[in-house]
């Protein structure tokens, strides 16, 4: 996978795929977190954290695919230099299928 450009990832782009990896590694997390205790409210924080976390993963996931698709994010993700706009639609019409 290449990055084109000469400075790699934009800074938004950069933004978005941290912010992802940080909400989905926190919701991860969070499930065990509402296994390991005792106190019932801290159960109930725990699973709305969660589902906070899972609903901002949903909001960045959306905003990524539309930098994809707009060519804004210019990833290269093979070695035969398929664009990653063409991967997504590749994805999404296998998924629909």
């Amino acid at each position: 996978m290449t990055i084109s450009g000469s400075g790699g990832m934009d800074n938004t782009n950069y933004d978005l795929v941290h912010a992802l990896g940080v909400r989905a590694a926190a919701a991860w997390h969070e499930q065990g977190y509402e296994r390991d205790t005792a106190c019932n409210s801290c159960v109930t924080l725990f699973e709305r954290l969660r589902e906070t976390d899972q609903e901002a993963t949903g909001l960045l996931t959306a905003e990524l695919e539309k930098h994809v698709r707009a060519n804004k994010f210019p990833v290269d993700l093979t070695d035969e230099g398929t664009r990653a706009a063409d991967f997504v639609t590749e994805s999404a019409t296998a998924r629909d299928a």
